[in-house]
């Protein structure tokens, strides 16, 4: 399992600088039913790389999946595709400072450690692979709360259900502007 290590900073500064409502999804420990139920009443899906995006099949259409990509990381997995099928809108950030990830060098052999830490950072991950798998996706992150805070509000401003939940007009294909969303909350689930 991989963490969001400022989780908690990022669930009060949501709270505190934006209007809507935040709720974590323990999704391992919910039943299938409480799982689904969360999952239809959630607007914006934020989570960590990993197999729980693909819980986006389950929000309503027009919602929003947030896919936060650890350091260095190159691989994206399917989420984007399943998120479009299910007509669910697709943003992704990245980890672009590496002090902010917790590398879980143990992951790793000699042979991959023989070139030093810094050669395997500055490389980055293949697109495949074991060491994908084993170490690139196996981060965790510290999320800066501005970076965050922006990503959400341009879920808000960009994904149809979350724009008429806040009595923005439908976005035409020129509408690039992030709006900052006023009116009734929205939804914000951690998976």
């Amino acid at each position: 399992k991989r963490f969001v290590l400022n989780e908690a900073e990022l669930v009060v500064a949501m709270l505190e600088n934006m209007n809507v409502e935040v709720q974590l999804l323990p999704l391992e420990s919910m039943t299938l039913y409480e799982q689904l139920a969360a999952l239809r009443a959630t607007t914006i899906l934020v989570g960590i790389h990993g197999s729980g995006l693909n819980n986006a099949i389950f929000l309503p259409k027009g919602a929003c999946v947030v896919q936060l990509l650890p350091f260095g990381l190159n691989y994206r997995g399917a989420f984007q595709q399943n998120a479009v099928k299910a007509g669910v809108d697709y943003k992704e950030w990245q980890l672009a400072d590496k002090t902010r990830a917790v590398f879980h060098w143990e992951f790793l052999g000699e042979k991959e450690l023989a070139r030093g830490k810094d050669a395997i950072l500055a490389k980055g991950s293949p697109k495949g692979g074991e060491l994908v798998y084993t170490f690139w996706i196996n981060q965790d992150l510290v999320v800066p709360v501005d970076e965050a805070i922006a990503v959400l509000r341009d879920a808000i401003a960009t994904s149809p259900l979350n724009r008429a939940l806040t009595g923005l007009p439908p976005r035409g294909p020129r509408d690039r502007d992030v709006v900052v969303a006023k009116g009734p909350p929205t939804r914000l689930r951690g998976a």
